[in-house]
């Protein structure tokens, strides 16, 4: 059997895929896995952007343009993405994060920078965890809440859950972290 050619040249037709609606996602690939719901993918990306820019960032000189940039910024406002699953820091790809700041953030020129600002978004979660659960009240039982408010409880806690993952991360790297978080 030739497998060079198409298949209608094999003797097989090609089975038509149904036209999409408008505005329905694409079906996911066979196998995708976790990456079958837009949540999944956007956690597979956030790792494996990850992992490439933890090899690129092993330059001081690519470090420091990064920074100068403003890549710790967009790094640490991927912990505010709306869509990402609410368990996110303790994933994979919060791992992957912190291992890319790990990688960059303790070359000299990037270490005040890193610092200060791991700080605003640090202080930024945990007041936000604050509000969403007090909010809640002191007797909210969250297995049994409503999914919105469960949700946003959640999603407060594990932000902040990986921001401070990461900042012990740094700080284990660096004692000059220690005085700057």
């Amino acid at each position: 059997m030739d497998v060079d050619g198409p298949p209608e040249a094999q003797g097989a037709a090609a089975p038509e895929a149904p036209p999409l609606a408008a505005g329905a996602p694409a079906p996911a690939p066979a196998g995708a896995g976790a990456a079958a719901s837009p949540d999944g993918y956007l956690v597979e990306c956030v790792t494996f952007a990850s992992r490439m820019l933890e090899q690129l960032l092993a330059l001081n000189d690519t470090a420091a343009a990064f920074v100068e940039a403003g890549g710790c910024e967009l790094l640490l406002a991927l912990y505010r993405l709306p869509r990402l699953p609410p368990s996110f820091g303790s994933t994979n790809a919060s791992h992957s994060l912190l291992v890319t700041f790990r990688v960059f953030a303790t070359q000299g020129p990037a270490l005040d920078r890193v610092t200060g600002l791991l700080r605003t978004e640090l202080v930024r979660a945990l007041e936000e965890a604050v509000a969403v659960a007090s909010a809640l009240g002191p007797d909210a039982v969250v297995p049994g809440l409503p999914p919105a408010p469960r949700d946003a409880y959640v999603r407060a806690l594990s932000r902040a859950e990986g921001l401070v993952a990461l900042a012990a991360t740094l700080v284990r790297t660096g004692a000059a972290f220690l005085a700057g978080v």
